[in-house]
């Protein structure tokens, strides 16, 4: 039974994770970024599992030495200053 509901949720999800990533990139219009246009969404990818993903990042981080930390974080956005990545 769960199964079945969730199989007739999956379409709406993605339909909302679309209507996201498009209303996104509405708001970086609004702000006038002009970085290079990209599928943000390139592997089909869930907000959850992408959401998913960065707690698997996050506890990587906590468990990782001072060196290896330096190393997760240059993978943080450019505009991220030092007091963002300290409560990151």
């Amino acid at each position: 039974m769960l199964y079945l509901f969730r199989s007739k949720v999956s379409p709406i999800r993605r339909q909302i994770d679309e209507l996201y990533r498009n209303l996104h990139d509405l708001c970086d219009v609004l702000e006038g970024k002009q970085e290079e246009s990209n599928d943000p969404n390139l592997h089909d990818v869930l907000v959850t599992e992408s959401n998913e993903l960065l707690t698997g990042l996050k506890n990587l981080f906590k468990d990782s030495d001072e060196s290896e930390q330096i190393r997760i974080m240059t993978i943080s956005p450019k505009e991220w200053g030092r007091e963002k990545i300290q409560n990151w």
